[in-house]
């Protein structure tokens, strides 16, 4: 799905969101790329759009990472979180 940057809705939301996963959901990235460090915070969030968020991993990113499209586009930073979560839960439940 290819959607006009300036259409995004979660443009003006897009920092706080990767801040806000960077420091307190540093775990749970890297459980979504598969891989952590010692500190934890090998994995950070680079970006978010409405269609998709990326994932850097390493010191020097962006070593590797991964990445995920949304099932629809997002539009408030409330479905940001309830799509992460989901996301997260469904990640840990492949683990079990």
């Amino acid at each position: 799905m290819v959607i006009d940057p300036s259409l995004d809705a979660l443009l003006p939301h897009r920092e706080p969101i990767c801040q806000h996963m960077n420091d307190d959901h540093a775990e749970a990235l890297a459980l979504l790329c598969g891989a952590s460090g010692p500190s934890g915070k090998a994995a950070r969030n680079a970006a978010r759009g409405c269609a998709r968020f990326d994932v850097e991993q390493g010191e020097m990113a962006p070593a590797s990472g991964c990445g995920s499209n949304s099932r629809k586009p997002l539009s408030t930073p409330d479905e940001v979180r309830r799509a992460m979560v989901e996301l997260v839960r469904a990640t840990r439940a492949l683990g079990q």
